[in-house]
This record gives C-alpha cells, structure tokens and sequence, in this order.
C-alpha cells in the first residue's frame, strides 16, 4: 500500500496541472494505480495469505462440510430466529437454498483480484442478506441486532462455495489497516466477519 501512495504522490507532482481536465482527473489516481498494482502482483500476495491461513481454512471446510443439513433445518441450528427463515417446505423442495442473492455476492470475492471489488461484494452481501430478511418477514421484521445478522451471515457462508474464506479475510482486514478512506462499516463487517467464521 505503501508502493500505491508513492506512486500516486509522484504522478501527482509529476503531472501537467495547467489545463483544467488534469486536476479533475487526478482523483482518479489512486485507484487506478491500485488496480494495475493489484492486478500484476495479486498472486504473489494472495499466496502469501494462503500459506498464513491454510490451517485455519482447512478447519472452516471441515466444520462446512460437516453441516449436511436442509436449509430450515441448518437454520434452526444455528439459531435462526423464525421470522429470519427464508424458505418454506415447498420451496425446499425445489433446490432453493434462501438467501441466494446474498451467496451469490459472498461467490464473487473469489473472481476478482481488486481487494476495493471484494470490499464491494462483501457490502453487496450484506445488503442483500439484510433485503431477504425484510422480505423474509413481508416487511416486519430487519436484522438489526449483531447475533441475528451473525446467525444469517454464517449460514450463507456454509451455502457459499469459497475455498478459503479466512484467507480472504485476512487479506481484506490488512488491506482495510493500509486504506486511507476506509469507512467504519466496511472494518466492523470484515472484523465481525473474521470472529464468527471460525
């Protein structure tokens, strides 16, 4: 993150700020240096994280996959408050798992190499987990409590299919300590994130 700031600052020194457009554009700097860092030296990186947290990411699997539980049932399980279950018997049956919109952000951190687009899919998730709990009880209802979204989360993430949760979380969190405009929704999701999964 260092390498990004130096980077950014001297394009910034460096570039031509007698015409209007220039200085319009520089905002856009620093997330573009970011992204091409990222997108050269994610690799080399993330395998560093990997090798960290493989034991840690083989313990969640092994906890996951020995949850073989139908939706309602893992929900109850894991103490799901009622009003929070998204599926009823019939559509069980039909292979919907609930909460689908919000498996399908939490799917997406593995497909990309920016850590700002894993941040967005990660707040994208709780967004959506948020909406189906509304819609899960037509309205009267949202997960405003820690221990009920905890619940929630935890259940879509043993429906998710990411092969090294900690590994992401741990990559994010130390991004989140170097990001100079992170918010503090974004460092409490990651941190409650990082405590429940494990």
């Amino acid at each position: 993150m260092n390498m990004i700031r130096y980077t950014t600052k001297e394009m910034q020194q460096g570039y031509n700020y007698g015409k209007g457009w220039a200085s319009d554009m520089m905002q856009y700097c620093a997330s573009s240096v970011e992204k091409y860092m990222f997108s050269k030296l994610y690799d080399t990186i993330f395998a560093m994280y990997l090798y960290k947290s493989q034991e840690e990411d083989k313990i969640v699997r092994e906890k996951i996959t020995t949850c073989h539980y139908s939706g309602r049932l893992l929900m109850k399980k894991l103490e799901v408050k009622e009003q929070y279950m998204a599926l009823s018997e019939e559509e069980e049956k039909q292979g919907k798992i609930g909460y689908d919109s919000a498996v399908e952000c939490i799917n997406k951190i593995e497909r990309t190499c920016y850590p700002n687009e894993k941040l967005n899919n990660i707040i994208q998730m709780y967004s959506e987990m948020r909406t189906a709990a509304i819609d899960c009880s037509k309205g009267k209802y949202e997960l405003t409590t820690m221990d009920d979204q905890m619940s929630v989360f935890i259940f879509i993430m043993i429906k998710c299919n990411l092969k090294n949760p900690v590994t992401e979380l741990n990559f994010l969190f130390d991004y989140l300590n170097y990001k100079e405009d992170r918010n503090d929704m974004e460092q409490l999701l990651i941190t409650n994130m990082q405590v429940n999964i494990l």
